[in-house]
């Protein structure tokens, strides 16, 4: 996992406001210990839920759309850490292990800056890259008996996460995608609007329902397509 960098609690304690008789999300979640395997604390520690951050846009831009979402995790971290901690809320039950970053990747896609097409050639290729990271996290948490929660990147990471929840479980699995794309474009090289598609064709979705599709932002292509689709609402 080279690409995964784990939060600490310099970091942590850095993000937090605390107060005076308030108890914060983050003063209550879990984080790793940097003396100990990352497998064995993830399979050992009592929690539920494993969240991290996946910083990268390049699947977004593989998909001819605009970067952002890079810093969807950075944004949401600060203020997820400062959540009123209550009886609403079972922090104790939360690791938080950070981010998988992909800063190598980025910067040798800035090279083709000046040449759009090639940069979508090797966008694509990147994101395929970002694939087999994104899946062995979540196989080795699934396969740690508890449930992954990724935030940021784009929706190429839906790949991934199926993915890897489908090796671990060793059975195809059943998604909602509640979104206005259906993000089951053509299985052209990997991006942001086909992840469902690609995860579908090779054999990790069983089934797979999209909740809110927009008609504005699909295409009659897309839609006609979906209706061939065994499993596919």
């Amino acid at each position: 996992m080279q690409h995964l960098v784990p939060l600490n609690s310099e970091t942590l304690n850095s993000l937090l406001s605390i107060r005076p008789r308030e108890s914060k999300f983050g003063e209550n979640i879990k984080i790793l210990s940097p003396h100990l395997l990352i497998y064995d604390q993830i399979r050992d520690l009592d929690v539920d839920y494993v969240l991290f951050g996946i910083e990268e846009d390049i699947g977004v831009r593989a998909n001819f759309g605009k970067p952002g979402t890079a810093r969807a995790w950075e944004s949401t971290l600060k203020v997820l850490l400062n959540v009123q901690n209550n009886q609403f809320l079972p922090s104790e039950k939360v690791l938080i292990l950070g981010k998988l970053t992909f800063p190598e990747l980025d910067e040798k896609l800035q090279k083709w800056n000046d040449n759009p097409k090639k940069q979508i050639k090797k966008a694509r290729k990147f994101t395929a890259k970002i694939d087999k990271e994104v899946t062995a996290l979540v196989h080795t948490i699934v396969n740690s008996g508890k449930i992954p929660i990724a935030i940021g990147g784009g929706h190429n990471n839906s790949y991934g996460m199926i993915k890897g929840t489908a090796l671990a479980l060793k059975k195809k699995i059943n998604c909602i995608n509640m979104d206005a794309h259906s993000d089951f474009r053509p299985e052209e090289g990997r991006h942001s609007g086909n992840g469902f598609s690609y995860a579908y064709g090779e054999g990790f979705l069983k089934r797979y329902f999209i909740f809110g599709l927009h008609e504005n932002y699909t295409s009659d292509v897309i839609l006609k397509s979906l209706k061939k689709f065994k499993n596919v609402d």
